[in-house]
């Protein structure tokens, strides 16, 4: 028995050995875990036989993948820019690990079998970003690392971050505070949006970068649904003497991410949304040469030496704040192997087709404004637009009670103290997923037709 079967049901194991071919790459875990990730893993073959673009288009290969999810479709389920949902294999792995924590017998945490997985889990995310795992902290979600960063970064009276007006509207708090207690300068640009090409977006940033820029916040892909140039954005940065920090929530799922490839200097995303991974987990990406001067948010300490250790160049520094939930960590390889089976091209060329569904049929509707480009370098699963006439929010609300639809919202233009109207800057976001259907985006098209000519409630 191996370590990566440590601890596994006699059914599992025997799983593990049956399709342990298909992705037997690495050690310790490596292969799926849960006999209802085998339709990925056994779909996987048709579908890298194809060029991702025309095996997006094959519905008939998604279906296993499809049922590989729990989903009550008595909604249409199209929110998954809030949050997303695991498929079955996951949530197994998260019941399956929660189970032997909570015994914590001498052959399960005792020995140190989930601190070991959860560095195994450290490795894996690793390698799904291209980096090496030494520059991976774990963390719960996307805000810990944007606010370790913010917190801890070495500013100086007098410098300025760069920012936009389509960000977590949560940091514009976060850089607030900060601004005052360290005296920094937080300037907001808008974007255009939608833009024509990445080179809009880049020289919307060139233009507003000064001598003062010491970091610039970004997302990945923003709130509007448009992909940001961030490996361009880097390189204008980089060349004025400032750092990138890059939310990567929305990206992490729907489209590839090598954060060595992208040249920024920190990359936080969560994996429950498009990852389909356990919620309450995340990552925090920081390069090598930031970790030391950059300070965790929480207390640490360094037991043998018997002195705080802040400014120590390990990045589970950036770990430390408290009790953790190893079983939810535990469960992050089973994560990576269900999108590494499908493979990331494969997964954004199918978010795109879906994506591309309902958005060319509703193009002829002329009191619809798409807030990004809809062409495959531009936008993936994820969408924004708005309805003249028809608030965002009260959309949302007939598309949920009289349709069945769920949808998100959110609010573009964001600028701290700003006096304009609310609605005007309310949008809806439609996300689909790796479980959602060519038919469910056909239905949602009639529904949102309907919900158009129907009008806001009086």
């Amino acid at each position: 028995m191996t370590e990566s079967t440590v601890g596994y049901s006699a059914e599992r194991r025997e799983f593990l050995g049956s399709i342990g071919g298909l992705l037997a790459a690495a050690p310790f875990g490596a292969a799926p875990a849960h006999q209802s990730d085998a339709g990925a893993a056994l779909i996987a073959g048709p579908i890298k036989a194809m060029a991702p673009e025309i095996a997006a288009r094959d519905e008939s290969l998604w279906v296993a993948v499809q049922h590989a999810f729990d989903v009550d479709r008595e909604y249409l389920n199209l929110g998954c820019v809030l949050r997303g949902t695991c498929p079955r294999g996951v949530m197994e792995a998260i019941v399956e690990y929660l189970a032997r924590s909570n015994k914590y017998l001498l052959d399960g945490s005792g020995d140190g079998f989930l601190t070991r997985r959860r560095e195994f889990a450290r490795a894996r995310v690793a390698g799904w970003l291209g980096c090496a795992p030494e520059e991976i902290a774990l963390t719960r979600n996307t805000t810990d690392g944007i606010t370790t960063v913010i917190s801890g970064f070495p500013f100086r009276p007098g410098d300025e971050v760069l920012t936009t007006t389509q960000e977590h509207p949560p940091f514009y708090g976060t850089l607030h505070r900060h601004s005052i207690r360290h005296q920094l300068t937080i300037r907001s640009i808008d974007i255009p949006t939608p833009a024509g090409d990445p080179d809009e977006i880049s020289r919307a940033f060139e233009g507003a970068i000064t001598t003062k820029t010491r970091l610039i916040l970004v997302s990945h892909l923003s709130l509007a649904g448009q992909i940001l140039p961030i490996a361009d954005i880097a390189t204008i940065a980089h060349a004025r003497g400032a750092q990138v920090l890059v939310d990567g929530a929305l990206a992490l799922g729907q489209i590839e991410v090598n954060v060595k490839e992208l040249g920024c200097d920190y990359y936080c995303a969560s994996f429950h949304k498009f990852g389909c991974g356990p919620r309450a987990t995340g990552l925090f990406y920081c390069r090598p040469e930031h970790a030391a001067e950059l300070h965790p948010v929480y207390g640490t300490f360094d037991e043998v030496r018997f002195r705080p250790d802040w400014d120590s160049p390990d990045v589970r520094k950036f770990e430390r704040f408290g009790t953790h939930s190893n079983f939810l960590v535990a469960a992050i390889p089973d994560m990576v192997d269900f999108h590494e089976a499908i493979g990331a091209s494969h997964v954004r060329a199918r978010l795109h087709h879906l994506k591309s569904l309902w958005v060319t049929a509703l193009r002829t509707e002329p009191s619809v404004r798409f807030c990004a480009a809809p062409d495959a370098a531009m936008s993936a699963s994820l969408m924004t637009f708005s309805v003249n006439g028809f608030p965002a929010r009260q959309l949302m609300q007939v598309l949920r009670d009289r349709h069945r639809v769920l949808v998100g919202g959110t609010t573009l233009d964001a600028v701290v103290g700003s006096t304009r109207n609310r609605e005007d800057r309310d949008y809806v976001l439609v996300s689909p997923a790796l479980f959602t259907t060519e038919r469910e985006i056909g239905m949602f098209v009639g529904k949102l037709r309907l919900a158009i000519r129907e009008g806001p409630a009086r």
